[in-house]
């Protein structure tokens, strides 16, 4: 789910953009706990979102880093 994606589209297009990021947190999820992982550490605005997700998923607990540029004209309205 590319950022431009998330803004437009209206309904559908959020439901679709919805739909593909909870998929790709549940592939998270399954190779996190594939690998035994003891910690998600996520290194960005969307990747804490995904990790989020595929902490509560797979029970595995999440650490958040952010470096991302957060300013209005950075992120969708």
């Amino acid at each position: 789910v590319r950022r431009a994606e998330l803004g437009g589209g209206g309904l559908p297009g959020k439901l679709k953009a919805g739909s593909a990021f909870a998929a790709y947190a549940g592939k998270v999820a399954r190779f996190a706990k594939q690998q035994n992982a003891q910690i998600l550490h996520c290194n960005s605005l969307k990747s804490d979102i995904y990790g989020m997700i595929a902490g509560r998923i797979s029970g595995i607990p999440v650490l958040w880093h952010v470096r991302d540029h957060i300013d209005p004209s950075y992120l969708p309205a």
